[in-house]
């Protein structure tokens, strides 16, 4: 599979020279060139056969399923960059787990590797010398933009192709949910990178003291809005946190925007990060993306808040208290409920069993829960593979192995006292692998970069982790349970989640002008908005609400909302 265009090229100067060297008339060399054009095309046709018949036959030492990937020694050239934490070796490639791999794969591999910093100054010169770059491109710093160009230019090989033939476990982590594969896709429709899913993602929810509920006399966890202030009412009246004291409790934590988040999910919308602003979304299975900000849905979020706000259910200086005065309120036992992003600290007094992340709740827009609103987490371009690799069906398999079960307990450096392994069907000499790296320590940081160097793709979620986690009593174990039975297993883990696309798609040269044009005024007034009708220094009315949109139309809010779309529609592949 080497590059098409670098040959052209090359046999077009080839014979420039040539014509130059023998100084040949004009008629001679319009005779010479007719013979060399029929000699040319011959053995054109005859490579281009040759060529269609390669790519259609495996090599003979290529194993399509099982392992070792081939039946003879091949060497896999490998460009990455070395882990910035002291390790027990020098080089990526002294890594334990690439010996592993080695011999799993039979190939051997060849690593050039950089820090971080050399690395991004020495790429331009890696891709202007096409013939000598390596097989795979592994964590190198590459970034989307770098991906769709150098992918334009044939110097990376699309993927889709071979992942349809050998990528059983990427197309696994592609159908499981639907966004993705739209990480993975680049702004022209192709493969060209692989991303590294971090998480699944989960819906935004509550965390809610469980002897609050219990001083209060609250026998069962809240299941829509209404409900859920009810409880609040209690927990601002009821000394709900039992010190004698009925008017020091608050009952909310205030952060505006997780707040916003959370709200928005009870409402049927999409609520993730970055939360306000100009961010837009699509319904669960529908491709027409809007504007969030714009929606009926969105209005009734901002009026509760402002309830809330008003009822005194929220922190009173929730606009300007800072992080040190929120940990402080905590520490104090004066928070009833918390974003569940805000994860009080092991060393906090509370004991393990009085908070619970609750389930998802409804509102009047929203009478059942169906899934989450979450996007997964991720990294772009992890892995990338060159298109002058003689071994792209290797490679593919190679990169492949990253997104199993092994791969994924292996470059997530996952620790085997925390989890059963074995029920999670992590393989035995991984196991053994993960057991030798832990034993005697306790940074997971450290065990990573001292088994692996650096990580590049991958699909943190393949073990579905978070069913066999062995639960140890502390503090943070106790929510993350809490959020698997009421988040994860019945909604993530059943595949019934969408992404937000604010921070996710890939924009045209065009659609990134238009949104470098508008998004940021635009940014700035639906914030300022909201921090006004929030605080009650203006009303929200039909006629400030109206005045509202009308506002955003002559900010050409319509010129950004058909920009994401585009990008939407490259997403899932809509015409």
């Amino acid at each position: 599979m080497k590059n098409k265009k670098i040959k052209s090229i090359a046999l077009m100067l080839a014979a420039m020279m040539a014509c130059t060297a023998c100084g040949q008339t004009v008629t001679q060399s319009s005779e010479a060139s007719k013979s060399s054009e029929s000699g040319q095309e011959s053995k054109t046709s005859s490579a281009a056969s040759e060529s269609s018949s390669q790519e259609q036959d495996e090599p003979a030492y290529f194993n399509e399923t099982g392992y070792p990937i081939v039946n003879e020694e091949i060497t896999i050239r490998v460009l990455t960059q070395d882990n910035a934490q002291a390790t027990a070796f020098s080089k990526t490639g002294d890594a334990p787990v690439w010996d592993y791999l080695e011999e799993k794969f039979g190939v051997k591999f060849e690593f050039e590797s950089y820090s971080k910093d050399d690395l991004s100054t020495k790429k331009a010169l890696i891709f202007a010398d096409p013939e000598n770059m390596p097989d795979i491109f592994w964590q190198a710093t590459l970034t989307e933009d770098e991906v769709a160009s150098y992918g334009e230019q044939g110097l990376l090989l699309p993927l889709e192709d071979l992942i349809d033939k050998y990528g059983e476990n990427i197309q696994n982590c592609w159908d499981y949910n639907d966004a993705y594969k739209g990480y993975a896709t680049s702004v022209d429709g192709h493969v060209y990178a692989l991303p590294s899913y971090n998480s699944n993602g989960t819906g935004s929810t509550f965390m809610v003291n469980d002897k609050w509920l219990k001083n209060c006399g609250i026998e069962s966890y809240p299941t829509n809005l209404d409900e859920f202030k009810e409880m609040l009412i209690k927990f601002r009246d009821m000394d709900a946190n039992g010190n004698g004291d009925p008017n020091d409790e608050i009952p909310l934590q205030g952060n505006t925007d997780s707040l916003v988040a959370i709200l928005e999910c009870a409402t049927g919308m999409m609520g993730s990060w970055p939360y306000t602003g100009a961010m837009y979304s699509s319904d669960y299975g529908i491709t027409e993306t809007y504007p969030i900000f714009m929606e009926e849905r969105y209005r009734y979020v901002v009026e509760y808040m402002a309830d809330l706000y008003k009822e005194g259910l929220v922190d009173s200086d929730m606009f300007t208290v800072t992080s040190d005065e929120r940990n402080a309120r905590r520490q104090s036992d004066v928070y009833g409920v918390l974003p569940h992003q805000t994860w009080p600290e092991t060393v906090e007094k509370y004991d393990p069993n009085d908070w619970t992340a609750i389930p998802l709740m409804t509102s009047e827009y929203k009478s059942e829960c169906t899934h989450t609103y979450a996007g997964p987490a991720y990294q772009v371009a992890m892995a990338a593979v060159s298109a002058n690799t003689k071994y792209p069906e290797v490679v593919t398999r190679i990169l492949d192995y990253m997104f199993s079960v092994d791969g994924t307990a292996l470059f997530n450096a996952v620790n085997p006292t925390s989890y059963d392994l074995q029920a999670a069907g992590v393989s035995q000499e991984v196991i053994d692998i993960l057991t030798k790296a832990w034993d005697g320590q306790t940074d997971s940081g450290l065990v990573g970069s001292n088994l692996y160097g650096t990580y590049g793709c991958r699909w943190v979620a393949a073990t579905k982790l978070s069913d066999y986690k062995i639960q140890t009593g502390s503090f943070a174990n106790n929510i993350l349970k809490t959020v698997d039975e009421n988040l994860r297993q019945p909604y993530t883990n059943q595949g019934k989640v969408i992404t937000c696309y604010t921070y996710s798609l890939k924009f045209t040269s065009e659609e990134s002008e238009v949104i470098a044009q508008y998004q940021t005024d635009i940014d700035t007034y639906i914030k300022d908005r909201l921090g006004q009708w929030l605080s009650g220094n203006e009303e929200l009315t039909d006629d400030t609400w109206n005045a509202y949109i009308e506002k955003l139309k002559a900010m050409n809010v319509d010129k950004l909302t058909e920009a994401y779309q585009g990008a939407v529609n490259r997403w899932y592949g809509v015409e």
